[in-house]
């Protein structure tokens, strides 16, 4: 298996670059910016430092090697945030996350005494960012209080927490991988871009971090959400009671609960909910299906059940995000 370093000081995504230039001997690049192709095989990999405590890096790649980016271990206190299109696997005890298909939408946090080597699936679309953030300069940025920052930075707890990807930051993924596509002015963009999703992402999780109880799970019962939380995608158009979980996995509610909020921030019903909404949104902006259909794949009653829900969480219809997408 490939071994290609992540970066974590300049000398190293320089170092990072000349090692994939092996691999795409005819790629053009500079400090900021690699672009190779080899047949088939594709890396567009930016990589922004020039704000102090913050390593952005961007990812869209496509390779029929399994590629292992090794995450470089920093004494400094970080966290990690990454935003993915692919569907996810960490094993906290290896320490890797690994990428499969594309199509599945997810932001990850996790504490860099836990950090997660990369591990890219063969043959596989991805599209990833990565954003490292000094907790020096989190202080300044986020919306939580410096006790609960304090309490974050020293905890020796275990944190990796898992949330949905709001359109905000869908839409902000986007204009972050098309201005990639430029020259001029893409630092600037891609700066300024990611502090804002990075904003609207520690607006979104502030609650989870009202108490320390509301973070930090072992290794075995962090696997073991991971499970339920696949068990409950596995078919949306099908209604899940939560005896049925406790009974097939072996876990007492009061447990299913608290675990599952401290790694998906909610219930396994509001998760369900919220991951049916999801799923209709990409499915509308992404699909002709008419919204019957959508409605009926996912599980919804009907379509106007479908209609006042998805208003009532994107305040948007369906046939209003239609129209909006078709005009764009």
């Amino acid at each position: 298996m490939e071994h290609i370093l992540l970066p974590s000081r300049d000398g190293h995504i320089r170092k990072t670059f000349e090692h994939l230039k092996k691999y795409y001997p005819d790629a053009v690049y500079n400090k900021f910016k690699f672009n190779g192709k080899n047949g088939e095989d594709f890396i567009h990999f930016g990589y922004y430092d020039l704000l102090p405590g913050f390593q952005i890096s961007i990812f869209k790649t496509s390779n029929n090697k399994k590629v292992y980016y090794e995450e470089l271990k920093s004494e400094q206190n970080w966290i990690i945030i990454k935003f993915v299109r692919n569907k996810t696997i960490i094993d906290p005890i290896k320490k890797t996350l690994t990428i499969n298909e594309f199509g599945s939408d997810e932001v990850i946090l996790y504490n860099k005494d836990h950090s997660l080597d990369t591990v890219i699936s063969p043959n596989q679309y991805i599209e990833m960012i990565s954003i490292k953030i000094n907790f020096e300069v989190l202080y300044d940025y986020s919306t939580l209080t410096n006790k609960q920052l304090d309490e974050i930075s020293s905890t020796n707890k275990k944190i990796i927490l898992h949330e949905r990807m709001v359109p905000k930051i869908k839409a902000g993924i986007d204009e972050l991988f098309k201005c990639q596509e430029i020259d001029e002015g893409v630092i600037g963009y891609s700066i300024s871009k990611s502090l804002e999703m990075v904003t609207h992402f520690l607006i979104q999780i502030k609650n989870r971090f009202t108490t320390s109880e509301n973070y930090g799970i072992s290794d075995y019962n962090y696997n073991q959400m991971i499970a339920i939380r696949d068990f409950l995608l596995e078919d949306l158009s099908i209604n899940i009671e939560i005896s049925d979980i406790t009974k097939k996995f072996g876990v007492s509610t009061a447990n299913l609960h608290r675990n599952f909020k401290k790694v998906f921030g909610t219930s396994p019903h509001k998760f369900i909910k919220k991951s049916r909404l999801d799923n209709a949104f990409n499915m509308l902006k992404n699909t002709d299906l008419p919204i019957v259909e959508i409605a009926d794949q996912l599980g919804f009653t009907h379509a106007s059940h479908l209609t006042n829900t998805f208003k009532k969480e994107f305040a948007i219809t369906p046939k209003q995000l239609r129209k909006k997408i078709n005009h764009l």
